[in-house]
């Protein structure tokens, strides 16, 4: 069957009906599309993008019970013998009662034997985490937490504030706490950061991964995945690894999948929801460049403030017209399959990203600071305004050399207030060799699990000591500082330093309101620098001349760090 899942393609959501319906298919083809997210599928030579468990596509039973399984069916309700808190119809990790539950699937993996299949598509706009706390649920829980900690109990426990003498004995702090509410509310956050982490895990691993399994058996080309959610604070290496597509919205978790995707993953983000040609045209280009091999379009129909891909009169809107033939015509007639070919460079900088971290900004007085995605969407935005190409990597690829493979000079950590002695043990190598780490506020206060930390690993690295808690003091002014023989002007405004840190092994090149403001620590042939502040205002002053300010500062201090553009704006 011609899947085209190695070309580039066009994803329309909607279907036609009716007697009109094989010409109006037609016109889809001869306008672009590919795909058509449906069952109708193979008419005019269009492959389909069929949902699975969307809205209650799974029915059946499990020894003799009646179930619907849809995208709402990932929470857990007590058991009615036992009164503990078990995913319907059947705790995904036992592994019999689990099959049967993918029993039922089958049939819809043989539709895709007898037509063209693009993907099959598992959710829109569902979920993407679930947990419970049946017997197999948590024995799950306990083995991955070994893996976590290496197999170290006594690491739990120091992480928990707990006592456990064996394994056996891990489980929620409160009764029947399936995500561990109680322990947040107490303080004792890595219980519930690890607790958040699994949840999306075990969906992974069961749910995304099961039915891949069940259905390559039958359909061996099989792409499963789902799209329109998932976002920053996920797990992206599990669902990655986990998926065969997925195309969520736009935003950092577009970034994360062109960074850490493998060769022929399929993902794009939605477009289509505007009525004007610009905008459309700009966010599909950004798409493409960035490495995605299809454009999802939401939808066939006009729908509000949407024009839909065709009028009522089976021909383009004249907008849509302008957009077909300045981006979608183009990509179908050559262009993007030679583009998703290609390999994407960067300019030796990467964007570092973890779980605990993404966790972090939502507990303690973060907030006083910063937000994470706020630090990595400015952060980020920031780089590609200079004009660098940059990459994410993550605590897993990190620990597994990633930054000596893809040839890293400079690794970025906005906000990044998690960090473990094995993070800290690679970075301050990676510095030893001549990288540069780059950090902006609070780095590595939390362990790697969230437990909040008097003296943690990092302030070595950074060659800082914290003198409390930390203290948001406001900043405000200017002052050049100087790295490498470069000068580098800071501007800052309504901003804000930890006003507890006192430098040791680093040299202060500023301070304002009495707190250092740029902080760096020479460790063998590299620096580990601390900017205490953070640009987090950055994409709302883009057109200003404060806009303007920030470019110049990080131009100034990537250029002395030696990260530059092949092509200077």
């Amino acid at each position: 069957l011609q899947r085209r899942q190695d070309r580039f393609n066009v994803v329309l959501w909607g279907s036609f009906g009716g007697a009109y319906g094989h010409w109006g298919y037609r016109k889809l083809s001869r306008t672009g599309v590919t795909s058509v997210m449906s069952r109708a599928g193979s008419a005019a030579n269009l492959t389909s993008t069929p949902f699975i468990a969307a809205w209650g596509n799974w029915k059946g039973e499990i020894d003799g019970q009646a179930f619907t399984f849809d995208q709402r069916a990932t929470k857990p309700k007590p058991h009615p013998e036992t009164k503990v808190p078990t995913m319907v119809p059947t705790c995904w990790n036992d592994s019999q009662r689990f099959e049967k539950m993918l029993d039922v699937q089958d049939k819809h993996w043989q539709a895709g034997m007898q037509k063209p299949v693009f993907v099959y598509n598992m959710y829109d706009e569902g979920p993407h985490s679930g947990c419970c706390l049946a017997p197999p649920c948590l024995e799950a829980y306990r083995t991955w937490l070994k893996e976590r900690y290496g197999g170290d109990l006594k690491a739990l426990n120091t992480e928990w504030l707990s006592d456990y003498r064996t394994w056996d004995q891990v489980t929620v702090l409160k009764e029947n706490d399936t995500s561990e509410k109680e322990a947040k509310k107490q303080g004792i956050y890595a219980r519930w950061s690890d607790r958040k982490h699994f949840s999306e895990v075990n969906f992974c691993r069961t749910i995304l991964a099961g039915q891949s399994r069940r259905a390559k058996l039958i359909d061996p080309q099989a792409r499963i995945g789902f799209e329109g959610s998932g976002g920053f604070g996920m797990d992206f290496d599990e669902l990655i690894g986990n998926t065969g597509f997925w195309c969520p919205y736009d935003g950092l978790q577009t970034e994360m999948v062109r960074s850490l995707k493998p060769p022929g993953y399929i993902h794009s983000f939605w477009v289509g929801y505007q009525k004007t040609a610009d905008p459309l045209i700009s966010r599909t280009w950004r798409m493409v460049v960035n490495g995605a091999p299809s454009v999802w379009w939401w939808m066939l129909k006009g729908r509000g403030r949407f024009h839909g891909w065709l009028g009522p009169n089976f021909m383009p809107y004249p907008e849509n017209q302008k957009y077909l033939d300045e981006c979608i015509l183009p990509l179908r007639r050559g262009l993007g399959d030679l583009l998703i070919n290609l390999d994407m460079s960067h300019d030796g900088m990467a964007v570092y990203y973890s779980v605990a971290a993404a966790h972090a900004g939502g507990i303690g007085d973060s907030a006083a600071y910063n937000s994470v995605d706020g630090a990595h969407s400015n952060v980020v935005k920031l780089a590609e305004d200079c004009a660098l190409q940059w990459v994410y990597t993550t605590r897993k690829r990190l620990l597994d050399g990633d930054l000596a493979r893809r040839g890293i000079k400079l690794l970025v950590l906005p906000f990044h207030q998690a960090l473990d002695q094995d993070e800290v043990d690679v970075l301050r190598s990676f510095v030893q060799a001549g990288g540069t780490v780059l950090a902006d506020l609070r780095p590595g206060v939390y362990s790697g699990h969230c437990r909040p930390l008097e003296h943690g690993p990092a302030e070595a690295l950074f060659g800082i000591e914290r003198t409390g808690k930390g203290k948001p003091v406001p900043i405000e002014g200017t002052l050049t500082v100087n790295l490498n023989g470069q000068d580098i002007p800071i501007s800052v405004r309504n901003n804000r330093a930890d006003g507890e840190i006192k430098a040791t092994t680093a040299t202060v090149g500023g301070e304002l309101s009495g707190a250092p403001l740029f902080l760096v620590n020479r460790i063998g042939k590299g620096s580990a620098i601390l900017l205490n502040f953070h640009v987090t205002q950055y994409n709302g002053e883009r057109e200003m001349s404060k806009g303007a300010k920030k470019r110049a500062f990080f131009r100034a201090l990537t250029a002395a760090i030696g990260v530059q553009p092949p092509l200077r704006t």
